[in-house]
């Protein structure tokens, strides 16, 4: 009689039967954050489509033409362009401060590939167009799609 009283007690000070759910789904969302973390850090290693192949890859120091009409996404930093592709990967259009659209007039506009870009996601510098001489980040599957090399 005397145990039961005391585990009873025990009970109210420390709930255990209501932690280990909490515990559990809170390793379970874990998991789940880090393997769509993983995911991206893997995907950032791969090549984009057609540019292995292609006589015309992507490289620092190269100059691409991309034609009137065209337009792209934009960011200011690296981070901002990570962060807007990994939501808007479900194909619903997202808002991701930062990002914008870069429409191409005029006489169309020339890129140069800057260092410190990855296989995903480039580092550009415009060289000549407008806006000559900004530098920011677009996804390589979407300028693979609009850029054709300067030759």
């Amino acid at each position: 009689m005397m145990t039961e009283a005391a585990d009873r007690q025990d009970n109210r000070l420390f709930p255990g039967r209501y932690v280990y759910p909490a515990v559990m789904a809170i390793v379970l969302l874990g998991g789940m954050f880090a393997a769509a973390r993983v995911g991206i850090m893997l995907a950032d290693w791969q090549v984009p489509p057609g540019s292995v192949n292609s006589p015309d890859r992507i490289e620092t120091g190269s100059r691409w033409k991309i034609a009137t009409g065209s337009s792209f996404t934009v960011a200011e930093n690296l981070g901002e362009l990570r962060e807007y592709n990994f939501r808007s990967s479900g194909g619903a259009p997202v808002s991701v401060e930062g990002i914008s659209l870069y429409h191409v007039a005029g006489n169309g506009v020339e890129l140069e590939i800057l260092a410190g870009g990855d296989r995903r996601y480039l580092k550009v510098q415009v060289r000549k167009g407008a806006r000559e001489g900004e530098v920011f980040w677009l996804m390589a599957r979407e300028f693979l799609k609009i850029a054709m090399p300067e030759g």
